[in-house]
């Protein structure tokens, strides 16, 4: 079965090729069809941004498609101060990785230096019968205003986040633990695609 993952992003294509390479399902890219439309990532959290792609670019290749979102949510602040699906962005500016580390390091401050969060990954897949279905995984950590000297470049949060299961930075993980960490989420993730996709080939 081919299937098209909605991104450009090589790094996050070869991820899911290797996932599913013992699995028949052929992973293309965008890139690989010839799609350069980019659909707004426009929603009020990840799970609504990953339905959005996946409709559009089903519609555009018609090909069953699989998107991925991300979103970052703390526990007991305001809805307006939440991060959600826009990480990144602060005000209508994008920060640097060092701009980043020094806003949230403030905000996580102004509610007495440790908050309990996670990263939500929401994952959707689209059929060519205008059915969606969705999963989501949550990642928890603990975020600091104590920053690590450390950085993980294009991860800057990993310089004030705790991985509770290590009790650790996360930026001072060894591959190996970041290796176990992604296994128990690449397994999940893994076993709702494939269900999904062995329940489309039966229909």
């Amino acid at each position: 079965m081919e299937v098209l993952f909605a991104t450009h992003n090589k790094s996050k294509l070869q991820l899911y090729r290797n996932m599913l390479k013992e699995d028949g399902v052929k992973i293309v890219g965008l890139d690989e069809l010839g799609i350069d439309y980019d659909v707004k990532e426009v929603g009020k959290n990840s799970k609504e941004i990953a339905i959005k792609k996946v409709k559009e670019y089903n519609k555009l290749s018609n090909y069953i498609t699989i998107s991925e979102d991300t979103g970052l949510y703390f526990d007991n602040i305001p809805d307006e101060k939440q991060p959600g699906v826009n990480v990144n962005t602060v005000n209508g500016k994008k920060l640097s990785e060092e701009e980043r580390i020094e806003y949230y390091k403030s905000l996580i401050s102004d509610y007495g230096g440790l908050l309990n969060g996670y990263w939500i990954k929401d994952i959707a897949i689209a059929d060519n019968n205008g059915n969606i279905f969705t999963y989501k995984y949550k990642i928890k950590k603990i975020f600091t205003n104590k920053v690590h000297k450390l950085r993980n470049e294009g991860y800057p949060l990993d310089s004030i986040s705790i991985t509770p299961e290590y009790n650790k930075y996360t930026v001072e993980l060894t591959d190996e633990e970041n290796m176990r960490l992604n296994e128990s989420c690449n397994k999940e993730i893994h076993n709702f695609i494939v269900t999904t996709l062995n329940g489309l080939k039966k229909h």
